[in-house]
């Protein structure tokens, strides 16, 4: 809402089948972290287009936000990964 990333270091816990940890190719750095300043396309039209879908919306938050860990929680049917 502000439009200031944060500063200090965070921990996302995400939930989900899968891990959403795909590498966005193709798309613009400067859009990690102003994800609305190409007038045409937001980051999320970028991640929307390419072949992984939007499985790639974790790593700019690496980049862009300081995000440090990832604890990802996954359900027993989860068969994506053998973890």
């Amino acid at each position: 809402k502000n439009r200031k990333l944060l500063q200090s270091e965070w921990t996302m816990v995400h939930y989900d089948a899968h891990p959403d940890l795909a590498c966005p190719i193709n798309v613009p750095a400067k859009l990690f972290f102003t994800p609305r300043l190409d007038e045409d396309k937001s980051l999320y039209d970028y991640l929307d287009e390419t072949p992984t879908g939007i499985a790639e919306w974790i790593l700019p938050l690496v980049l862009a936000a300081n995000l440090k860990h990832i604890q990802w929680i996954k359900p027993k049917f989860s068969d994506q990964l053998p973890l």
